[in-house]
């Protein structure tokens, strides 16, 4: 009798009170088995149902049943209703995202953000194109010693080297392989490093179409593959083993692999090295020095590595750059450094990704030059080829 007293008390509350549509609001939000109850579907709560559906088409992931779906009611709310049923998850992330997304983009000093592949994945699966092996202090100490003990063993290289340095500097397609994408395994150390021995033999008049990426990820052992590696060791690999093979016979599968070389068979003609791609040696750039890394860019391209994990780097569309380093950042993604140029506030590094040429400025990003560390930490860590 007490608790039907109590139950009749709060229903003659919300009577009483204008609460009715937030019990409607919550209710449109029920979700069971990671579906929204079909019975509580409500168009309003889908702000971004069309969005969504756009985005979905955009990069290819509707499946073919929503097809017949469309044409047999005609209704796009019926079809997407049944598409975010079915992606409820999904969904919401891309809900969040474009929100967010939205909301920087309303500051007019802002560079600008955009969807791209990870608009309702990121939450959840945002480590699986950066490296879960972030590169350790301990390695950035060791190559800041390496890049003291290069200066120290060669100054009249370093002398030269500074001579003559443009206010603007950019390696051009002539000379920069097509953009690229690692997808969902954490190569882009293998990435930045064939970018770099490609750009280093054209430069040099070695013809290549594209180098073996997954030659590294399965091959060069003292890396991690899909869970991240170093490009100094990707380009030991290639000193050790005279090169690389092309992609067009040891094609990239963004999964980790066993090596399907084996050293001790001189007589497999299948995966015969790239002449050029049989590095000699290799500089590291002298971590926090622009000079340094301005002077390194003329020798070629760059791979550097860098901070990918702020949602500002992840879904950057165009503009420069720059956002401050928060006190959990860390290196663990790698690029290809192109150039800089020259704008209105100072000077921008022009990197290459491997996300495709769906994310940023058609696969590029400007980042702006700072003293120290750099913006997305991008001043620590580079390394180029020689041939």
């Amino acid at each position: 009798m007490f608790m039907m007293s109590i139950v009749n008390f709060i229903f003659s509350f919300l009577l009483l009170t204008d609460v009715s549509g937030y019990i409607n609001s919550f209710g449109n939000r029920i979700i069971r088995n990671n579906k929204l109850c079909a019975s509580s579907y409500n168009n309003d709560y889908f702000k971004y149902d069309n969005e969504y559906y756009n985005f979905l088409v955009d990069y290819d992931l509707l499946e073919s049943k929503y097809n017949n779906l469309l044409l047999s009611s005609g209704d796009n709310s019926i079809l997407y209703n049944s598409i975010i049923n079915d992606r409820i998850d999904k969904y919401l992330i891309f809900e969040s995202n474009y929100d967010k997304i939205m909301k920087f983009n309303s500051d007019p000093n802002n560079f600008k953000l955009g969807l791209n592949q990870f608009a309702d994945t990121y939450e959840i699966f945002n480590e699986n194109n950066i490296m879960k092996d972030k590169i350790k202090k301990n390695e950035i100490i060791k190559n800041n010693l390496m890049s003291v003990k290069q200066l120290i063993e060669n100054p009249n290289y370093y002398i030269d080297k500074y001579n003559n340095i443009s206010s603007e500097f950019v390696w051009n397609s002539t000379y920069i392989s097509n953009v690229k994408n690692q997808g969902r395994c954490g190569s882009c150390w293998a990435f930045s490093s064939t970018s770099a021995i490609e750009a280093m033999m054209r430069i040099n008049n070695f013809p290549v179409d594209r180098l073996s990426e997954q030659e590294l990820v399965d091959c060069s052992i003292e890396n991690n593959g899909c869970n991240g590696g170093l490009m100094h060791i990707a380009f030991d690999y290639c000193i050790d083993n005279n090169g690389l093979t092309s992609n067009n016979v040891y094609n990239y599968t963004a999964n980790d692999g066993s090596c399907k070389i084996n050293y001790n068979n001189t007589d497999i003609v299948m995966f015969k090295k790239i002449k050029g791609s049989n590095i000699k040696s290799y500089k590291f750039t002298i971590p926090r020095s622009v000079l340094d890394i301005k002077a390194s860019l003329k020798t070629g391209p760059i791979s550097i590595a860098l901070d990918a994990s702020p949602f500002e780097f992840r879904f950057y569309k165009e503009g420069i750059i720059d956002i401050a380093s928060k006190n959990t950042s860390s290196i663990n993604h790698a690029v290809l450094l192109t150039g800089y140029k020259e704008y209105e506030n100072g000077t921008y590094w022009i990197i290459q990704n491997s996300w495709g040429e769906s994310w940023g400025e058609n696969g590029y990003a400007k980042i702006k030059i700072t003293n120290g560390d750099g913006i997305l930490l991008s001043q620590i860590y580079g390394v180029y080829p020689y041939i």
